[in-house]
């Protein structure tokens, strides 16, 4: 059984409430490739969450068949699963220890289950002898559901600062977290499914809004940035590596990225040297894919000391970027070079628009003693997250992306920088709130432990 030790990804995006409630963009079959692919090219473990395997369609397809690129990644050991039960149950007995979770309960009722069961039982087995079995967060999830949810209500968020003023009323929004909040104060099961009826109840009643299904899908999509950053705080507090996970930024817990009062310098990273590789990559052989992964193969070495000059490359200060500029660039050339070699009959070569036009990841830095105090009494030293922005697009039936990367620092208090340079980090750090797009986000560890001090532990 694992620790939370490697920098996962968590795929929030694979949640089944996001899929059922999806913000822009639908996840499919093609989809699903096109994350996975994004993750394995840049060196990034990916982590799922232990219900994607029975509620998400395209997840338990994989699983069930033994076949696709979900499943080569999961026996390869790039793809951990996030397990209530580890080292007590496994996770084919999961459903039945959930059943007090509809999803959960619901899938066993299905026809197809007792295959699933017998492949879950499969799965369980090859993730405990990867290591990749990695124990649910210490925490009680209701309770991280709880205190965001108080959060905003607290803050007296109005529905058009959290970006759902469309379709929900301010004072409905106030009332409906208040009732959400004097529930879970009581009882902390079932916080997922008790927002949902919550949101159809106010659906249904017209005093509430006159705008249903608008509301409905508002609610919902508030309810999975709420899940995802609860998912990402707790994993993050109880991790000795960096957590990122996959969800919308959300102004409704941006003040979790920036918090008020502290100075930020923010930049943009798109400039860097760009790592080209076909779209056509999407419908490679699984396995091609999965043996990019092979110590000592000619792409592997390649992707090694390509990842390994943009981290150095973004941990770098500004005046020494150009040296290791055209090193990246080189590396660059040689990744694309090696990854067309490699994949070779499975790569159309008149399709050379980019499937990944940046590289995962952002680093963030440079936390001071003062600075923690100001966030509440924090020890002082780094505490560092990342933003990355992945719009994806449909194009002659495949998908690609193109992703927009920031740098972000925590500024001492009596570090100087230029008006200008001031401006344009206000600019950037004004978008990042604003934006509306599928994101990876590395939440600090110390605002995370913060956080965590508010939760009630698990089991």
């Amino acid at each position: 059984m694992s620790t939370v030790q490697k920098s996962w990804i968590y795929m929030g995006l694979l949640d089944d409430k996001a899929v059922e409630f999806p913000w822009r963009f639908k996840v499919t079959d093609e989809t699903l490739a096109h994350l996975l692919i994004n993750e394995l090219l840049h060196g990034n473990p990916v982590l799922l969450n232990e219900g994607y395997l029975v509620n998400n369609d395209f997840v338990s397809a994989s699983v069930a068949s033994k076949q696709g690129l979900l499943w080569e990644l999961i026996d390869a050991g790039f793809v951990g699963v996030m397990h209530r039960g580890a080292g007590k149950y496994s996770l084919a007995e999961m459903p039945s220890k959930m059943a007090h979770i509809k999803s959960f309960r619901e899938r066993t009722l299905r026809d197809d289950w007792p295959d699933l069961e017998r492949q879950l039982g499969e799965l369980d087995r090859r993730l405990e002898a990867n290591g990749n079995l990695v124990p649910w967060p210490k925490f009680h999830s209701g309770s991280g559901y709880l205190a965001l949810a108080r959060r905003l209500l607290d803050r007296k968020a109005s529905a058009h600062s959290l970006g759902i003023g469309a379709h929900v009323k301010s004072g409905v929004l106030h009332e409906f977290l208040s009732a959400y909040v004097g529930r879970m104060e009581g009882n902390l099961e079932g916080a997922r499914d008790y927002w949902e009826q919550l949101v159809l109840r106010f659906a249904n009643d017209p005093d509430k809004t006159n705008d249903r299904a608008g509301f409905e899908r508002a609610m919902m999509n508030l309810a999975n940035e709420l899940y995802h950053y609860n998912m990402g705080l707790m994993l993050s507090a109880g991790s000795t590596a960096n957590i990122s996970v996959q969800t919308q930024t959300s102004p409704a817990f941006d003040d979790l990225l920036f918090p008020p009062g502290l100075r930020f310098l923010a930049r943009d990273l798109s400039h860097a040297p760009r790592l080209h590789v076909p779209r056509s990559i999407v419908g490679a052989d699984p396995k091609a894919l999965r043996s990019i992964l092979e110590k000592g193969s000619k792409v592997n070495q390649a992707r090694a000391g390509w990842t390994s000059l943009r981290a150095a490359w973004e941990e770098a200060a500004p005046e020494r970027r150009p040296l290791i500029e055209k090193e990246l660039a080189l590396a660059s050339r040689e990744y694309s070079a090696r990854l067309a070699e490699h994949l070779g009959k499975d790569l159309k070569r008149d399709t050379l628009e980019s499937l990944i036009d940046y590289s995962a990841g952002v680093a963030v830095t440079a936390a001071t003693t003062a600075a923690g105090t100001a966030l509440g009494g924090l020890p002082g030293g780094a505490i560092g997250f990342g933003i990355g922005y992945a719009v994806t697009r449909a194009r002659k039936k495949v998908v690609g992306s193109v992703v927009r990367k920031y740098r972000v620092d925590l500024l001492e208090a009596e570090l100087k920088i230029s008006p200008a340079l001031a401006e344009q980090s206000r600019r950037i750090v004004n978008a990042i709130k604003r934006r509306t797009a599928p994101s990876t986000i590395e939440l600090p560890r110390a605002i995370a432990s913060t956080f965590a001090a508010q939760l009630k532990p698990f089991g």
